[in-house]
């Protein structure tokens, strides 16, 4: 599996979050204008979502385990409580070539991913998107102007969502606590990519 990326994932607040998942949902994909000029709305109708949930049902999903979940301490400005952490999870550079893939074996490996995730994170792991509608051509940056394979096709990817919640004591019973800084520690990270 690719690297999981997690930077530019923190999404602080209902708004945010649900923003987020907005973007990430097909159906309002087709109806809203993208800043992204990459999004092939013609191919939307390609992506695919783990549990097949639309906007509505991802946000009331959020929104239940909002109510479940502690804020041990709240916070404004740039250090607000993150709620929802975002996960992009490339396809490894092997399952396709430039433009082309086999969209089965894409669905087969994210569902694979997911089902990771889902042991992983169990009822924190919201729902996740497969991606198939921002396959484009683009410059690797890490290439020299002069060489001609510099000139790369990105890859279908999932965007996860899940609240980053670790289990604490409190007063002497477990408590599901909001907790960014460990849910996406270092080793927390590093046990992930190599899960």
């Amino acid at each position: 599996m690719a690297a999981v990326q997690w930077s530019g994932g923190k999404m602080h607040g209902a708004s945010e979050a649900k923003a987020s998942i907005m973007h990430d949902d097909k159906e309002s994909r087709l109806i809203h204008t993208h800043r992204n000029e990459d999004i092939d709305i013609k191919k939307t109708h390609e992506n695919w979502s783990f549990r097949g949930l639309c906007f509505l049902e991802t946000c009331n999903r959020y929104d239940e385990l909002m109510k479940t979940v502690k804020v041990k301490r709240r916070s404004t400005g740039k250090n607000s409580t993150v709620t929802l952490q975002k996960l992009v999870i490339v396809i490894p550079n092997e399952m396709q070539q430039g433009p082309k893939y086999d969209r089965d074996q894409v669905i087969a490996w994210a569902t694979e991913v997911c089902n990771i995730l889902e042991a992983r994170y169990g009822s924190l792991f919201i729902d996740a998107d497969l991606h198939f509608d921002e396959i484009h051509k683009y410059i690797d940056p890490k290439k020299s102007p002069d060489d001609p394979e510099r000139y790369v096709w990105s890859r279908p990817h999932i965007h996860a969502a899940i609240v980053p919640a670790i289990e604490e004591e409190v007063d002497g019973e477990p408590q599901l606590l909001l907790n960014a800084k460990k849910f996406c520690g270092r080793s927390k990270i590093t046990s992930l990519n190599n899960q």
